[in-house]
């Protein structure tokens, strides 16, 4: 039995200025599990920022029988027409194609992880700040390791360095400083880790992008697929992400270098080897070894006696913490960690009168994970994120029951002190001791949860 498993969308994300705004996910579509067809076009868009002429993404998905050989197959592909960011950013077409084939193993053996390639995306007529670029590309580091444990065979053999050089944020010439953004940032660390680390990480975040010629402008940062344009943001070109049998996709991912949250992304599409047997991964930023299945993650440091572990379709319905957990692993992975800090973040949750987790817990919290605030925020921040949300954000001045605080307010002094490190801890704490920030269940949990 097989599980075709994959999507593309042409363009999507949040605008944060000149007007916050929303870009649902345009020409987007997603393949049955059973394979076959899917597609999905739009026609001229335009919201004074970002434009495009026509936008198309197909998916195919069917086995072939090739040398006494079967094979599934899954094809994706999207391109963007016409495209225009902010006038600065141009080009007549964008195109992005995967392919992935996955071989039935024979009887009695284990599927392994299916073949990916990035081979065929490619710009046209790409234009950056008024400049005809061309774009210097290496697909075939990608061919070469087609899967996870091609590039994790590769990283401990002798070619470290050919896979080191692909990575997103290896052609960054200095490490970023304070004024850079918070966004650069993450992939000078995440870059950094990965280069001194013996294993790969779960997911691996590359480009296919070597070099962007022909920039002349001497105040724009050129650093291969990532190009910062001052008063404009970052763009990252051919994002690749690797995870055990996934492929994931960004042709182009646009930051503002605002202190919001939002991203552009345009030429976005992934797929997943699914072969009966063959654990794929779990979707996210941050994919759980495929050791784990999600039975044994819902009944970690739960008691054998009480919830003993039994298949996925006669698991319990979970409860709204087990939620959370799964959604952490999914962002973050599953150390250890970050179990400790869902407990702990429940445990005040449980034990609160309002029945919410406030600012003033955050500490205790942390130090009983044996962890730090800034991660104790961040899964704060994922649970009550839109996507996500199990938690909601409330904000009271003075007390618990005071006048209620618009959150942008509130979220501004957040990032000062979490995130640019603008306020120091003896301002935060003055200003944080009168508001009162709570994260709420947005789903009230049952008597005995």
């Amino acid at each position: 039995m097989y599980f075709y498993h994959a999507h593309a969308v042409a363009l999507g994300g949040v605008i944060e200025r000149p007007v916050p705004q929303n870009i649902g996910a345009l020409a987007s579509c997603a393949l049955s599990i059973s394979g076959g067809t899917s597609s999905a076009k739009h026609g001229a868009f335009d919201n004074g920022l970002v434009s495009f002429d026509s936008a198309q993404s197909d998916l195919t998905g069917g086995i072939e029988n090739r040398n006494g050989r079967s094979l599934y197959l899954t094809g994706v592909s999207v391109a963007i027409y016409g495209l225009n960011m902010g006038r600065m950013i141009s080009a007549d077409q964008v195109v992005l194609r995967l392919a992935c084939e996955h071989e039935v193993p024979p009887a009695g053996k284990a599927w392994g992880e299916p073949r990916i390639i990035t081979t065929g995306c490619h710009f046209d007529n790409l234009k950056i700040a008024g400049y005809a670029v061309s774009v210097d590309m290496d697909h075939k580091i990608f061919s070469d390791y087609p899967t996870y444990g091609h590039f994790q065979a590769a990283w401990k053999g002798d070619k470290k360095r050919r896979v080191e050089g692909c990575l997103m944020g290896s052609t960054l010439d200095r490490p970023p400083g304070e004024n850079d953004p918070y966004h650069l940032h993450e992939i000078y660390r995440g870059f950094d880790e990965q280069r001194k680390s013996a294993d790969l990480k779960h997911t691996l975040l590359c480009s296919f992008v070597q070099e962007v010629n022909g920039i002349k402008s001497a105040e724009i940062d050129n650093w291969g697929p990532i190009i910062r344009i001052p008063q404009f943001g970052t763009i990252y070109l051919g994002e690749v992400i690797i995870s055990s049998g996934s492929r994931r996709i960004n042709m182009f991912r646009w930051e503002q270098d605002f202190d919001g949250s939002g991203g552009l992304v345009g030429g976005d599409a992934g797929v997943v080897g699914m072969g009966s047997g063959f654990p794929a991964p779990v979707s996210g930023t941050a994919y759980m070894p495929t050791s784990v299945k999600l039975p044994e993650l819902l009944a970690r440091d739960v008691p054998r006696e009480a919830k003993p572990q039994r298949s996925l379709i006669e698991f319990d319905v979970p409860t709204v913490e087990q939620k959370a957990r799964v959604s952490i692993a999914r962002h973050f992975g599953t150390d250890e960690k970050w179990t400790r800090i869902n407990r702990a973040i429940w445990s005040v949750i449980e034990s609160s009168k309002n029945g919410g987790f406030g600012l003033k817990d955050l500490d205790a919290a942390a130090q009983a994970a044996s962890s730090n605030g800034d991660d104790t925020l961040a899964v704060l921040a994922l649970l009550s994120s839109p996507s996500i949300h199990i938690l909601r954000m409330d904000f009271r001045l003075d007390a618990d029951e005071g006048e209620q605080l618009m959150p942008s307010e509130v979220i501004s002094k957040l990032r000062d002190w979490w995130k640019y490190r603008s306020l120091t801890d003896k301002e935060w704490r003055a200003w944080a001791s009168r508001v009162r920030v709570n994260w709420i269940p947005v789903v009230e949990r049952s008597p005995g949860q």
